[in-house]
């Protein structure tokens, strides 16, 4: 589950990194085509993208090898990335993470309605308050009932004119839903609180916002620029940061130069903004669909039609007639897996296997398409040398397992078994194999319950995992045996 998450955290985060870059890119170019208006829509290309990224994957029919839990792997290449067993640590981290940012901004939200003092009606004005407070600018803030919250000295600082576009201003923040719209962005910010870019765009989309909200006033008061500019003058104070609230995110110069500046320019026509909307439309579009299509496909592997008996062969150890059994469910690319194969199987081998009190059972469950490959390979091997290819394999595991090309080094392995390397090509083709270990994988996981790798039934027992320690390992396994061959007598 771990890996899983991940993987989606990885892959949102790559996808909604690069559509972050393409929209800064683009917003300059598009506000001085279409408008305020629609730069600030563009934003919708970043939300578009990650969510594709989760819709059902392409999928192809292929007899080849199942796609990693823990990187993406097809046909046999390997990209080291994260190992499986950081997974819990970074998602731990990760979590952290979300809760100090999470704590922080309610702490910052806390305090800024404490120095706000007591709230009360501005009537006559409609929908706002006026705070106990003069430092800080008109605003909209409030988590459940967006509200427009004036300084105390807002009557007295304004006049009439530069008071009535303010409240234009923060009226078409509840209007538009922005104040919702900047709760999403703030708890996706805490979501990815690692990224750096996920945070230059959040600055980014408030500022857009505030220059779509400038767009629609100057639209509706085309011949009040000037009475705007110098309220925008006068809101020069110490910023306030609500993070759950609508407010001019900067304190700098230049960006209220440039948002003065702004106000100057012609607003688009009705056909041009319908021009740009469309072209946003096109671009989320896009995005979303570049993202789904970029996910590792899903294959979907044919099952065995002409599956016979011989295609499937167990790998045992031991005496056939021994009165217990031991039966290992493994995958080769797994790590404890290899820990047991190299430092507590050889015990079990000598103490109970060459006595002829047990037989051992290896039964492949492979955990993603290089195990399923590796498996493949060992359970073609002629006559009774699958077996040692399987102890090669786990004896290297870290070799071929992180090799530029696997494969390659795969049948190196397999030439010590007799193979070359046109059985390798023809044995990773057969179907009917193929659908013999996925059956036994199917049924390891229905009809067994198993659910990690390694897992032991021994006689009537089941044992999963194993501790770290190898001399563990082997009293833990040793106890269960010795109690299942007492009850075998």
């Amino acid at each position: 589950m771990t890996n899983e998450i991940l993987d989606a955290l990885a892959r949102a985060n790559i996808v909604a990194s690069v559509a972050i870059l393409l929209v800064l890119i683009l917003r300059e170019p598009v506000r001085r085509l279409f408008g305020a208006r629609v730069a600030y829509a563009l934003w919708v290309v970043v939300f578009c993208a990650p969510i594709a990224g989760f819709l059902p994957p392409p999928s192809i029919t292929s007899v080849g090898l199942f796609t990693s839990s823990c990187s993406s792997i097809a046909a046999f290449s390997f990209d080291p990335g994260i190992s499986c067993d950081y997974a819990p640590m970074l998602v731990a981290l990760w979590i952290g993470g979300i809760g100090v940012s999470a704590g922080l901004l309610i702490i910052r939200q806390l305090r800024f309605w404490r120095t706000l003092g007591h709230l009360r009606s501005a009537a006559p004005i409609k929908d706002a308050y006026i705070s106990e407070s003069a430092q800080h600018s008109p605003l909209v803030a409030g988590l459940f009932a967006p509200k427009i919250i004036l300084p105390v000295d807002f009557a007295s600082k304004f006049s009439t004119e530069e008071s009535e576009l303010i409240l234009a201003h923060e009226r078409l923040h509840v209007g538009r839903g922005d104040m919702q719209i900047n709760l999403l962005i703030t708890a996706l910010q805490c979501l990815n609180w690692f990224n750096p870019l996920v945070h230059i765009a959040v600055h980014q989309i408030r500022m857009d916002q505030e220059f779509a909200c400038d767009a629609e006033v100057m639209t509706a008061y085309p011949g009040k620029r000037r009475s705007y500019a110098q309220a925008m003058l006068k809101n020069v104070l110490p910023l306030a940061r609500v993070p759950a609230g609508c407010f001019w995110p900067s304190r700098a110069m230049e960006p209220l130069k440039k948002r003065i500046t702004l106000l100057s320019e012609t607003t688009p026509i009705k056909s041009i903004k319908l021009i740009g909307l469309s072209f946003v439309a096109i671009a989320g579009l896009a995005g979303g669909y570049a993202s789904w299509a970029a996910q590792p496909p899903k294959i979907e592997i044919n099952e065995a039609t002409s599956q016979t008996p011989a295609a499937y062969r167990e790998m045992t150890w031991g005496d056939p007639k021994a009165k217990v059994v031991m039966l290992e469910y493994a995958s080769l690319t797994c790590p404890h897996c290899g820990e047991f194969s190299n430092e507590v199987f050889p015990k079990i081998k000598k103490e109970f296997i060459d006595s002829g009190k047990i037989r051992f059972v290896f039964r492949d469950l492979p955990t993603d398409g290089l195990a399923m490959g590796a498996a493949l390979i060992a359970r073609c091997a002629p006559e009774d040398r699958g077996k040692n290819l399987v102890e090669v394999m786990f004896k290297n595991q870290q070799e071929w397992e992180r090799s530029r090309v696997p494969l390659d080094t795969l049948k190196q392995y397999a030439a010590l078994a007799g193979m070359t390397p046109a059985d390798v090509d023809t044995c990773l083709q057969n179907q009917a194999l193929l659908g013999a270990l996925q059956d036994e994988q199917k049924k390891a996981i229905t009809l067994y319950q198993v659910g990690v790798t390694p897992t032991f039934f021994i006689g009537d027992e089941k044992y999963e995992g194993i501790p770290s320690d190898s001399a563990q390992a082997f009293k833990a396994l040793s106890d269960i045996i010795e109690k299942q061959l007492k009850k075998a007598k």
